[in-house]
């Protein structure tokens, strides 16, 4: 019985530690949020804040400004298919109990998906680029995004699915890659505002928008 009270005391205290880390990394991302939102991604703040709530801003917004804390690195089909490295435990790139606590930030990154299931799950056809979104700070931890011909996009850390929130590691494919692009419908349409199917065609209008200076292939 003690050693249960034990490891629940342990659990409680990892959880709080890990709402502290949060807050904090909200808050200093959120300093900068001006910067980053203005001279990245003024073009599609301008038609989020038109067409989107502003607590679905708000939460874009901290994906936007947490992509500048990523690198991209284009990966071949060929090295896509033959990657085994993200098959493992995620836990077990962290080590110990103490190491677990000390490194909250992986715990955040964790892949909710492995890259060859990603894979497995569309017609290679569809695929036009595979890339591994990696943090400076953590180069362990990593996510894989890949994109299709459609336009749209799928990412290993799967919060577009979970939250219906583009994740800060598309955002940061957006400013290096020019084939990367946002729409409004790469979102739930629950998202919209209230009144967006008394104009839904010009929903439907709106155009692709890149950020990157990159020249488009």
């Amino acid at each position: 019985m003690a050693e249960a009270v034990e490891y629940l005391d342990s659990q409680m205290q990892k959880e709080e530690l890990n709402t502290t880390f949060m807050e904090w990394k909200y808050k200093s991302i959120t300093y900068h949020q001006p910067f980053v939102v203005n001279n990245f991604f003024s073009d599609i703040n301008a038609l989020i804040k038109k067409h989107f709530s502003p607590h679905i801003v708000a939460e874009i917004h901290k994906q936007m400004c947490e992509s500048v804390l990523y690198k991209c690195e284009k990966l071949s089909l060929e090295d896509a298919n033959n990657f085994d490295n993200d098959q493992m435990d995620q836990k077990d790139e962290l080590g110990s109990d103490q190491e677990e606590v000390n490194n909250i930030e992986d715990h955040y990154d964790y892949r909710q998906t492995y890259l060859k299931a990603l894979l497995n799950s569309v017609s290679g056809k569809s695929i036009k680029e595979i890339w591994r979104i990696t943090p400076y700070m953590i180069p362990s931890s990593y996510q894989h995004i890949v994109t299709f011909e459609d336009g749209t996009h799928m990412c290993t850390c799967l919060l577009l699915v979970s939250h219906g929130i583009i994740c800060r590691h598309y955002f940061k494919l957006v400013v290096e890659n020019s084939n990367a692009l946002f729409h409004l419908l790469l979102m739930p349409t629950r998202w919209l505002q209230d009144d967006a199917w008394n104009h839904v065609d010009t929903i439907f209008n709106e155009p692709f928008i890149g950020t990157s200076s990159k020249k488009l292939k």
